[in-house]
């Protein structure tokens, strides 16, 4: 039988996982143009079929031998395709496939996703455990692949067990109606729908045209012929789309994120789109809605529309230092932008509809003068609010962004980031690449302090002055517990556990993982080692939970 199994791999040495719920959309373009083919597919998320979440070296030895037992029950598999989302799962990715080339010796192993496209050169060597290495939308390209593949030779089929794996460049796909419409139904069966709460993200367009330095969104894949054009769908096919997802999630609570780089880039889209999106969702009643936005594409005209269906709005604001605004890219007129940003907190209160302004704090070249001006223009947003609450990010430093590439240069001399390569060490994913300073004036436990001095009376006002809304829809309880309660509690003692970490990580620095051939002979005696950051990251973990007493 043609079958291709499809990976959902999860962060190693970080904890528990909060991606349990949210349905990888990812694996579901991939899948479908398979499934049309009479390709038979079947999907393995690390989060449910695998056998947990090793935090050491001792479960990592562990875990190896467990998922190589998971895999050898795939033995009819001839194709197997990891999804590197992100650079998270870069070492994740890697131990899966040596797994999975331990159990399935003849299997074709592929990896692709926005982990690969933004550091392609690191799964590009004799030894990696891979066959073919996907850069680009491959879409359309894995189905072409296996077809090809299906019937040929060994050689053709296993380059990577015996050299090199195969780069193939995906070309950007230029018509989204091309692409078939999602089968939902691959999920059936799936531990990832047994949960009565799902999250859904969605993209109604790709491409941002935007070049946010922060942003590594293909940004580094122009040789390849990505220029991050903006490429909408059309809005008979989105909503065809919805649709059978409605149907098939039935009667479960259901949040849609709308997850674009830049939603609604053309306003006659966006408004087409926006207007069939209310009259054919105005009865699905166990659907909230979520949708991210640029603050200078946002109008009250939208407004108008989001209020209708009781959408959540998600602005990337990011600073309210001008100097800042212009360092990110984000803008060329932050005088204009800081103006905008005002009149869409109006137009947002004005029709009491739930919004969140997303701010990044910590990006390089920051000090205290812009630190403070910031602070002092996100504390006057706040001032009447009644339906906004607030994210707050530290910056962190990930392969494929402007700043990334850029690191070496006269441009970044100030910045000090501890592990430039952290996602190849072993070590928490969601703590390593947060561990820089923007400037020698701005130390990054410093500025960590200083944010959380001043975000925790803010908090306070904005629990204090948050409203429910009009239509009832959307859980006040829930988004007070989530977005500010939770952040909240988390800044107050983020300051606390960077010190903590910085200390141990004088003495304890995170090692390297092998990723080539020696990876068989580490992960042997894996069990028999012992990490001391690995062990001194865990300790750090049980104090802070005593200081919590909550889950980290």
């Amino acid at each position: 039988m043609k079958e291709v199994l499809l990976i959902h791999p999860t962060e190693f040495f970080t904890g528990k996982s909060y991606m349990r719920n949210i349905i990888p959309l990812h694996l579901l373009l991939l899948g479908t143009p398979l499934k049309q083919e009479n390709i038979h597919v079947r999907f393995f998320s690390l989060l449910e079929d695998g056998p947990g979440i090793p935090q050491d070296l001792k479960e990592l030895a562990l875990y190896y031998r467990k998922l190589i037992k998971c895999f050898q029950e795939y033995s009819s598999t001839q194709f197997i395709g990891i999804s590197c989302y992100s650079s998270n799962f870069f070492i994740p990715s890697f131990v899966i496939g040596h797994a999975i080339r331990e159990a399935l010796p003849e299997a074709t192993i592929m990896v692709g996703g926005y982990g690969v496209n933004t550091c392609v050169e690191d799964f590009i060597f004799e030894g990696a455990p891979f066959d073919y290495v996907f850069a680009g939308e491959a879409d359309i390209e894995l189905t072409q692949v296996v077809k090809k593949l299906i019937n040929s030779s060994k050689d053709d089929r296993l380059p990577g067990k015996y050299g090199k794996p195969v780069l193939l460049q995906c070309p950007e796909i230029q018509d989204l109606d091309s692409l078939p419409l999602i089968d939902w139904s691959l999920l059936e069966g799936t531990e990832l729908i047994k949960s009565p709460t799902i999250m859904v993200p969605y993209y109604a367009s790709r491409g941002c045209p935007f070049k946010c330095k922060y942003c590594c969104d293909l940004s580094n894949l122009s040789g390849l012929g990505y220029f991050k054009r903006w490429r909408p769908r059309g809005v008979a096919n989105i909503m065809k789309e919805l649709h059978s997802m409605q149907k098939f999630f039935g009667s479960k609570q259901v949040s849609l994120f709308i997850h674009d780089p830049i939603f609604g880039l053309d306003k006659n889209w966006k408004m087409s789109m926006l207007d069939s999106f209310i009259k054919e969702t105005k009865d699905w009643k166990n659907f909230t809605y979520w949708i991210e936005e640029r603050v200078e594409t946002l109008d009250e005209e939208s407004v108008q529309f989001y209020s209708k269906s009781d959408m959540i709005i998600s602005l990337g604001f990011e600073s309210g230092s001008p100097r800042m605004l212009k360092l990110m890219n984000k803008t060329k007129k932050p005088d204009k932008y800081l103006e905008k940003m005002l009149e869409n907190r109006e137009i947002l209160e004005k029709y009491k509809i739930y919004y969140s302004i997303n701010v990044l704090f910590g990006f390089p070249g920051e000090t205290n003068k812009e630190l403070i001006e910031s602070q002092d223009y996100i504390s006057q947003l706040f001032r009447e609010t009644k339906y906004g609450f607030l994210f707050a990010l530290k910056y962190q430093f990930f392969p494929g962004s402007y700043v990334f590439q850029n690191a070496h240069t006269p441009e970044y001399k100030e910045m000090n980031v501890l592990f430039p390569d952290w996602y190849k060490r072993m070590g928490n994913t969601l703590i390593l690449p947060g561990i820089c300073s923007p400037s020698k004036e701005l130390g990054n436990t410093e500025l960590l302090k200083k944010v959380r001095d001043w975000i925790i009376p803010l908090y306070k006002k904005i629990a204090m002055a948050l409203s429910p809304s009009p239509n009832g829809k959307i859980s006040f309880r829930s988004l007070k517990n989530i977005f500010i309660e939770r952040f909240m509690l988390e800044w107050k003692y983020r300051p606390e556990y960077a010190e903590m970490v910085l200390e141990a990580l004088k003495t304890n620095e995170p090692e390297l993982l092998p990723l080539g051939k020696e990876f068989q002979d580490f992960i042997k005696n894996a069990e028999n080692k012992t990490n001391n950051h690995l062990e001194a990251m865990k300790n750090i973990v049980v104090k802070l939970r005593n200081l919590t007493a909550v889950g980290v």
